[in-house]
């Protein structure tokens, strides 16, 4: 169900996150393994989107609006996602962080919070409904 589907994409993108800090120019697997999860989150997530939508807007002539304005939201989130990020950067900028053999530096600490973001972003996917009862 669409529930299942928005937690198992938590979680591939919080490991998306999370492998760019544990990649190295000595081990990049981690990077592409990362983006390989991400692609298949984001495909996961579509459709679980999109059904979810299909189901819970009502069959009225305003039903075409409801498409229109999520996905407008949609892309107003991912634009206010880009803004956060330009500051964040730039207040980042010359971090560094050393945890045992892990060397993190700018992009890594930013993509490390990100990691760390994902798990309560994750949450609200209790919302989506479940599963209908078959009758």
């Amino acid at each position: 169900g669409a529930r299942w589907s928005m937690y198992v994409c938590g979680a591939m993108y919080t490991l998306f996150f999370a492998g760019i800090p544990l990649s190295a120019p000595d081990r990049l697997w981690p990077f592409f393994a990362g983006w390989a999860l991400a692609g298949a989150a984001d495909a996961l997530f579509t459709v679980a989107y999109t059904a979810t939508l299909y189901a819970s807007v009502p069959a009225t002539r305003g039903r075409p609006a409801y498409f229109a304005v999520a996905n407008l939201l949609v892309t107003a989130a991912n634009g206010v996602g880009a803004l956060v990020a330009v500051p964040l950067l730039e207040g980042l900028r010359g971090a560094s962080l050393s945890i045992g053999p892990l060397h993190l530096g700018q992009f890594h600490v930013f993509y490390g919070l990100c990691a760390l973001a994902m798990v309560p972003a994750t949450l609200p996917s209790q919302w989506v409904p479940g599963r209908r009862p078959q009758a």
